[in-house]
């Protein structure tokens, strides 16, 4: 009986070989913790601040350039009052 309780607790690897012939040593899975673990802080500043630098260029755009389009399409009278064709 302890004989069979030995055999369920080994675990067995297989060899891997690589091109050459020789065998690939089996690296341990890291923790979901250390994926990020060596991006740092300044890199999420960076990526944080160019996400507001994009947001405040889209709300520029908007306002500058689309707005005054509408408004001038309206003294035409350009508006689209409905989207049918």
């Amino acid at each position: 009986m302890k004989e069979n309780a030995r055999t369920q607790a080994e675990v067995i690897e297989p060899e891997i070989l690589d091109e050459n012939g020789q065998p690939i040593a089996a690296t341990k899975p890291s923790a979901h913790g250390d994926v990020y673990g060596r991006v740092g802080f300044l890199t999420g500043f960076f990526a944080l601040a160019f996400s507001v630098v994009v947001m405040i260029l889209g709300a520029l755009i908007t306002i500058f350039i689309i707005t005054p389009l509408l408004l001038i399409g309206r003294l035409f009278g350009l508006q689209i009052k409905t989207l049918r064709r």
